[in-house]
């Protein structure tokens, strides 16, 4: 197996499941983390991978950290590259979208793949980048080599514009357009969820700390 897709996932459980089975119907193993709801009874489609995470507060960064450790524990061993998607439990794509990613991280020699409103490769950083020319933190690619991680301090949100500047510092990103993908709920939880959006203004601040500019 070459392919992975790593996704948290929390109380939206059809179309995580639908999102499992395209997924495996292209040759990739999706890799779906626990949300730590216990009202949340998610089964994952056959063949799948469904790993644990129960921490006291919910930390995106981690649960998917939790999932990209995973995934880099299976290929250690083997010593050979592999994809790996970062894609929310509402997201929907089409038949070819992890051929299309794992073809881009090759073909263009970067860290990072994703949807975009036009193709365009970024380079060089670190720097802050226009929002119309930033990858899309619900979908996106990576391989093995480039060891991304998300920054746990960054709890909810800018964790995402965390990984462009990783990129940039590294062999960069490629956004493709004209890609079928679909965010069916884009921000649902986020702005159900009062607690969520005053850690979003915290890890605003962390970001900042980081890198000395705020991320858009």
């Amino acid at each position: 197996m070459r392919r992975y897709a790593v996704i948290p996932t929390r109380d939206r459980n059809q179309w995580a499941y639908d999102l499992g089975k395209q997924l495996l119907a292209q040759d990739c193993l999706p890799v779906f983390i626990d949300n730590n709801d216990p009202g949340n009874l998610f089964s994952p489609p056959h063949g799948s991978v469904f790993l644990d995470y129960h921490p006291e507060a919910f930390n995106y960064s981690q649960a998917v950290n939790v999932g990209l450790n995973w995934v880099a524990d299976q290929k250690r061993k083997r010593n050979e590259e592999y994809t790996v998607a970062v894609l929310n439990d509402d997201v929907s794509i089409p038949e070819d979208f992890m051929n299309t990613m794992e073809v881009a991280l090759e073909e263009c020699d970067v860290d990072v793949a994703s949807p975009g409103e036009f193709f365009i490769e970024m380079r060089h950083g670190p720097r802050q980048i226009p929002l119309h020319l930033r990858p899309q933190g619900w979908c996106w690619a990576t391989r093995g080599s480039a060891g991304i991680r998300l920054d746990e301090d960054l709890k909810i949100w800018y964790n995402d514009d965390d990984v462009w500047q990783q990129a940039l510092c590294g062999r960069g990103y490629v956004l493709l357009q004209q890609m079928d993908v679909k965010h069916l709920d884009a921000n649902g939880n986020f702005n159900r969820n009062p607690e969520w959006q005053i850690q979003a203004g915290l890890d605003r601040e962390t970001f900042k700390e980081k890198w000395s500019f705020y991320a858009w």
